[in-house]
C-alpha cells in the first residue's frame, strides 16, 4: 500500500462500564429473575445455548411476568426482523436468543447482557457482552457456568476439525470463569493489553473468592472413580456418591463399593461444581469417545494417597443468585432525577413510535440523564446536552423542554399541597387543639399530626415538642441516638431500646435533638 506517513488509530479492548460476573449455574432462572427485579425497565439480553432454551426460558419469564422474547434462526425471516425491530424499540426489553442474535443491533441502551450457558470462547464472549452499555454508561454482565455446558461444548469440539484450537479457546474461558484474580486483567491479556490496576468492577476483585482444604472432598470422588474403574460419567458418580438408589445403580452393584453414600451430605448440585473445579484444575479429564467417562490424572493419583493437598474454593463464595442490595433511603433530589427521567423517556417512546424510528435515534439515555442532572429550559441550556445538536433541537428541544417544565410545575404544586397541609396542622395547634382532635378533624392518622409537627418544628414554627416526652424520655433517646451514630430510623432505635418507647415520641424527639444541636 503506497500510503504516505499515515495516522494509526489503535483503540483499547478494554470496556471499564461494564460489570464482569461469573456465577455458578445453579438456580439460573430464580438468579435471573432477582437479576432483572433490580433491574426494572432495562433492556437486556440472554444468550442461550440452544433455540430450544430460548424459547423454554422466555416463556417461563414471561409466566413470571417478564416482558420477554426469543430470537433464533430456525424462524423465518420476517418473524425475526419483527422481534429485532421490537427489541430496538423498546417495546420487548428482553431478547432470549442464540448467537444469531446481535449482529448489526445498533441499541445503545442494552443495560445488561447474561450468558445462560457457557460461550464457546473468549472472542464471542467479549463480542457478546460488548452488546451491552454502548452509550458509556454502567451496564453489567453475568455468565453462568456450570459442569454439563463444558462436557457439551467438548462433544461438539470432539465432532469438528479443529479439535486443538478450539480445545485450547475452550480450556481459555475456562480459566477466565475459574479465576481468582481480577478477570478484566485475564480478559484483556487475552487481547495483548496488559490492566496495570484490578479493576474494581468485577465480581473477584468486589468478592474474592475464598478457598478451603477440599483434599477429602477430591479423595472421596477420586476413590469412586478407581472402584468404578473410571468407566462412569459425572452424573451416574455423584449418584454413588450420594448413594442413590436408582435401579441401575443397584443393578450393577455400584452400590456395593466402598465409597457408596461416601458424599450424601454434599448437595447434587454442590458436587457438579466440585467436579467442575477438579477438572479445571487437571484432577480429571473426560473421555469423550467413551460416554463421557471420568478419568484420573497423575496429580490425582497423588492427591488419593495423601501425597498433595488439592485446594478448592468454598461455594458459598460462588452465589449464583446476585446479592439483592439492602434499599437505601433515596433523597428527595435522586427521587426527582428518577421521575423526570422516567416522564422523558415515555416521551422519547411515544416520539419514536409516531415517527417508526428507534428511541435511541431521538435521544440517548446518556442525554436523557444529563437533562435529568441540569435541567434545562431554555434553547442555550438544551443545547449544551451531549448529544443535542442544532437538528436534534429543531425536531425535539422544545418538546423536552416543556416536559421538564411540566415536570417542574408539578412538583411545585405538589410541595405547595404538602405544604398547606403543614400549615393547616399548624393553625389547628395554634388555636389550642390536641393531636387526636386535630387527627379527628383533619381526618388523618395522628401519627401524621405528628410528623407535622416535628417537620414545622424543624423549619423554625414555634412548637413546644417538649410536651409530648418526658425528660427521662429525652435523654433514653438522645443516648440511643448518639450510640446508633445519629441514624434517624425509628425503628432501629425502638428495638435498641427494648421498645418501651413510642414510636411518635421517637420522631418528635429526633427533630428536637437536630434542632437543639445545630
Amino acid at each position: 500500500m503506497n500510503l504516505s506517513d499515515p495516522e494509526k488509530f489503535i483503540s483499547s479492548f478494554d470496556r471499564p462500564n461494564l460489570s464482569l460476573t461469573v456465577a455458578p449455574g445453579r438456580d439460573k432462572f430464580k438468579s435471573i429473575l432477582g437479576f432483572l427485579r433490580q433491574r426494572p425497565h432495562q433492556a437486556g439480553i440472554i444468550y442461550c445455548l440452544s433455540r430450544k432454551a430460548t424459547e423454554g426460558l422466555s416463556e417461563k419469564l414471561r409466566n413470571a411476568g417478564v416482558n420477554a422474547s426469543y430470537y433464533h434462526a430456525g424462524l423465518s425471516a420476517e418473524e425475526r426482523a419483527k422481534r429485532q425491530e421490537d427489541f430496538i424499540n423498546d417495546e420487548v426489553p428482553i431478547i432470549c436468543a442464540t448467537i444469531a442474535f446481535g449482529m448489526g443491533i445498533d441499541k445503545s441502551n442494552v443495560r445488561w447482557v447474561i450468558h445462560y450457558n457457557l460461550p464457546r470462547n473468549i472472542e464471542s464472549y467479549y463480542q457478546e457482552i460488548g452488546r451491552a452499555g454502548r452509550d458509556g454508561l454502567k451496564a453489567d454482565t453475568l455468565l453462568f457456568y456450570s459442569f454439563s455446558d463444558v462436557i457439551v461444548h467438548r462433544k461438539f469440539i470432539d465432532e469438528s476439525k479443529l479439535k486443538e484450537v478450539s480445545h485450547a479457546k475452550l480450556e481459555r474461558i475456562q480459566q477466565f470463569c475459574d479465576a481468582q484474580i481480577c478477570r478484566r486483567k485475564i480478559l484483556l491479556s487475552y487481547f495483548g493489553e496488559h490492566l496495570e490496576e484490578d479493576c474494581g468492577n468485577c465480581d473477584v476483585c468486589k468478592n474474592p473468592p475464598q478457598l478451603f482444604d477440599g483434599t477429602i472432598i477430591a479423595q472421596k470422588a477420586f476413590s469412586a472413580i478407581v472402584r468404578l474403574k473410571e468407566q462412569v460419567a459425572a452424573g451416574t458418580l455423584i449418584d454413588v456418591l450420594r448413594g442413590s438408589s436408582r435401579q441401575d445403580i443397584i443393578s450393577k452393584g455400584y452400590n456395593q463399593i466402598k465409597t457408596y453414600g461416601a458424599g450424601k451430605d454434599i448437595a447434587h448440585q454442590d458436587w457438579q461444581q466440585y467436579l467442575l473445579q477438579l477438572l479445571n484444575l487437571g484432577y480429571i479429564t473426560v473421555a469423550y469417545d467413551h460416554g463421557n467417562a471420568l478419568r484420573l490424572t497423575e496429580q490425582a493419583k497423588e492427591a488419593l494417597f495423601g501425597e498433595r493437598l488439592v485446594k478448592l474454593v468454598h461455594l458459598a463464595s460462588m452465589k449464583s443468585e446476585p446479592v439483592i442490595k439492602p434499599i437505601e433511603k433515596k433523597t428527595s433530589k435522586q427521587l426527582d432525577r428518577e421521575g423526570l427521567f422516567e416522564a422523558l423517556r415515555k416521551l422519547r417512546l411515544q416520539i419514536s413510535r409516531e415517527e417508526n424510528i428507534p428511541p435511541y435515534l431521538v435521544f440517548s439515555d446518556a442525554t436523557l440523564h444529563e437533562m435529568t442532572q441540569d435541567k434545562p429550559t431554555s434553547e442555550f441550556e438544551m443545547k449544551m446536552i451531549s448529544g443535542v445538536g442544532v437538528r436534534k433541537y429543531q425536531l425535539y428541544g422544545e418538546l423536552f423542554i416543556n416536559e421538564i417544565l411540566n415536570f417542574q410545575q408539578s412538583k411545585n404544586r405538589e410541595a405547595k399541597k404538602s405544604g398547606e397541609s403543614f400549615y393547616k396542622t399548624y393553625e389547628y395547634y395554634k388555636q389550642g387543639f390536641s393531636v387526636d382532635e386535630i387527627a379527628s378533624i383533619r381526618k388523618v392518622n395522628p401519627v401524621t399530626i405528628y410528623s407535622h409537627l416535628a417537620s414545622l418544628y424543624e423549619k423554625g414554627a414555634d412548637i413546644d415538642l417538649y410536651e409530648f416526652f418526658s425528660s427521662r424520655e429525652l435523654e433514653q433517646i438522645e443516648n440511643a441516638f448518639r450510640s446508633l451514630n445519629y441514624t434517624e430510623n425509628i425503628k432501629e432505635l425502638y428495638m435498641y431500646m427494648g421498645e418501651e418507647i413510642e414510636y411518635y415520641k421517637i420522631r418528635l424527639a429526633i427533630s428536637y435533638l437536630k434542632v437543639t444541636s445545630s
